[in-house]
């Protein structure tokens, strides 16, 4: 069963570790959150708010969300995108910055794609 936090408030939450599979976080507010190595593939962010969420090293394969909900978040170093591209962390882990890979992500999709959807 996957954990509906629809609405939940995880402000300046430290979320570390966790296993969010497929969780449903339509109309969260995770602003400041710090989601640090979770596993948040295939959950659903739909107009959940990202502004200033640490997303470091967490995997976010498959999810329902925005390229401007991606854009608010604070962090991103080493996260797995959607898509499952690895985004660059430092010598240890290399990949695109997150400027590179939505360049790459926009060409892909005639640029006009900002609604990503998991598969």
């Amino acid at each position: 069963m996957n954990a509906n936090l629809t609405g939940a408030n995880l402000e300046d939450a430290l979320v570390s570790e966790a296993n969010l599979i497929g969780a449903d976080l339509s109309f969260a507010s995770l602003k400041n959150a710090r989601f640090l190595a979770s596993d948040l593939s295939k959950a659903i962010f739909y107009e959940a708010n990202l502004s200033g969420a640490d997303l470091g090293m967490v995997n976010l394969t498959g999810v329902h969300l925005t390229l401007n909900q991606l854009k608010q978040a604070r962090a991103l170093f080493g996260a797995t995108m959607p898509d499952g591209v690895q985004l660059g962390w430092d010598e240890e882990i290399q990949g695109p910055t997150f400027a590179e890979w939505e360049a790459q992500y926009r060409a892909r999709h005639s640029g006009t794609e900002t609604n990503l959807r998991g598969n």
